[in-house]
């Protein structure tokens, strides 16, 4: 993991705030158990939590006088001028106020008069829902932004905020979105030290990109934890924006997010999700159908995970499910069933494998392989993996990068998830060999339901005493001791059949 570089005060210096918290003085009533003051504490927690990410102090500032019939004044104008970031904290309060309106309306006026209200794909307005408000009554420049949302649903159409929560555990949610938030806004404030003005605009370089498909209430925290991970990481991150609730718009949305990545993630819940105007899928459901034919077309890979013993009381998901689980949707179309931290380690590991190429040969039933190898062996792993997806199969790898617990957790959810395993037997030595044999068969124990279809031992140079005799009832040997040859794997592949055979 890289940490964030530290931002030079210095290279943010014609803003003297860089965060302004735009909110309605009725929310910040006492209120709970404990007389808290929610805007108070919000305030008093990203004015720690921003400074600790970016290494640097900052000025996290509201306006704490009285709002009501005072004159919007022009000291407020001038000061909201030299602000980074501006946090609407939406409630129906906000939504009712026009001094809120007037200071989200003058930040983003004096924002495009000079810096622009985008760093990149940064917005430097973020929306914080407090409680549930309408969309469609939300200013306009609010709309189409993610949020981050402080609250949860309860069954019976009611809320409850993360702090009012009498379970304690439940309470830290708060701190987890605020975390995200601070994370969000340090990210924006490195970006835009790291820039001219500019170049403030331009699309980031080669970093990889991925989509990852809005979904349901019940299932977000875990999209929104994995979406902190890929970014952690590098990736950059798609929609970056919330989809248009009209078929038309959403599907516009979708493809031109799709049109930059590599790869389509879409989490599934119990719930089925909430339908645009003039269409009986749901989002969730018509994210998946737009990547599908994405996929299908050869422009990128989706990836779709279902909970392991996923149920769901809603038919219309229920179905969903169930269809997903059984159809042949083709060699660049995954569907996960397994636990959520398996599940993320398989993607972890997916986006840190090479791309395959875009025209593999061959044709839909190609199995997922799990290719084990040792590190000094790339150059016949390269070799083997070329063979295997020339015939349409999907080729998983081990991670070379990462600490031993997060390889670890990798190799054995490729063992859960993979139809079929081959161990490259190269560089390697006989006891490495039988350890990854004996993982073979603790598959279940790491939650595998069925058998392999195949598992394979391709042994290879160098040549040793042992490999010239070696023979197991455990695996299929692929004896090439002269050099690799695709045709060295029929019997491997004889086994995945009706996939490909090899050429």
């Amino acid at each position: 993991m890289s940490a964030r570089p530290p931002v030079d005060d210095s290279d943010i210096s014609e803003f003297e705030d860089a965060v302004f918290i735009s909110y309605a003085h009725l929310d910040n009533q006492a209120f709970g158990p404990d007389d808290l003051h929610w805007i108070t504490h919000l305030h008093e927690q990203l004015a720690s939590r921003v400074p600790q990410l970016i290494g640097d102090e900052v000025s996290v500032w509201r306006d704490e006088k009285l709002q009501g019939n005072d004159v919007f004044p022009d000291t407020l104008l001038d000061r909201l001028a030299k602000v980074a970031a501006l946090v609407s904290v939406c409630s129906p309060r906000y939504l009712n106020s026009e001094w809120c309106r007037r200071e989200l309306d003058a930040f983003i006026r004096t924002a495009e008069d000079r810096e622009g209200i985008e760093i990149g794909t940064k917005s430097r307005v973020f929306k914080v829902l407090k409680t549930p408000v309408s969309a469609e009554q939300l200013p306009a420049p609010l709309i189409p932004l993610l949020g981050y949302q402080f609250y949860e649903e309860l069954p019976g159409d009611h809320v409850r905020e993360y702090l009012l929560n009498p379970d304690p555990e439940e309470r830290w949610k708060f701190y987890a979105r605020l975390d995200d938030l601070a994370q969000d806004i340090a990210g924006l404030l490195g970006a835009m030290a790291a820039v001219g003005p500019r170049s403030r605009s331009d699309e980031p370089g080669d970093r990889s990109t991925v989509y990852l498909a809005e979904t349901t209430s019940d299932a977000s925290p875990f999209r929104d934890g994995m979406r902190r991970e890929l970014e952690r990481r590098g990736h950059r991150v798609l929609p970056g924006r919330a989809l248009p609730l009209t078929v038309d718009g959403l599907t516009s949305v979708v493809h031109d997010s799709l049109s930059v990545s590599t790869l389509s993630i879409h989490i599934l819940g119990a719930r089925y999700g909430a339908r645009p105007e003039d269409d009986d899928r749901s989002i969730p459901h018509l994210q998946l159908e737009i990547a599908r034919q994405w996929a299908s077309d050869g422009q990128g890979t989706q990836l779709v995970w279902i909970p392991d013993e996923a149920t769901s009381p809603v038919e219309d998901q229920a179905t969903l499910i169930d269809e997903l689980l059984v159809a042949d949707l083709g060699s660049r179309v995954e569907v996960v069933q397994a636990p959520p931290e398996a599940f993320k380690a398989y993607l972890l590991a997916q986006l840190a494998a090479p791309p395959p190429d875009p025209e593999p040969v061959g044709h839909g039933d190609g199995k997922r392989i799990y290719l084990v190898h040792d590190r000094d062996d790339q150059e016949l792993v390269g070799e083997v993996r070329a063979a295997l997806e020339l015939v349409g199969h999907v080729v998983v790898l081990p991670i070379g990068t990462g600490s031993e617990s997060e390889i670890r957790q990798v190799h054995e959810t490729a063992m859960v998830v993979a139809d079929a395993v081959l161990i490259c037997y190269g560089d390697a030595t006989e006891h490495w060999l039988r350890m990854k044999l004996f993982d073979v068969l603790k598959a279940p124990g790491w939650g595998r339901r069925a058998p392999f279809v195949a598992v394979g031992v391709l042994v290879a140079p160098p040549t040793t005493a042992h490999k010239r005799t070696y023979a197991t009832a455990e695996a299929i040997v692929l004896p090439a001791l002269d050099g690799f040859q695709p045709s060295v794997l029929e019997p491997f592949l004889d086994r995945l059949a009706p996939a490909a055979t090899a050429p």
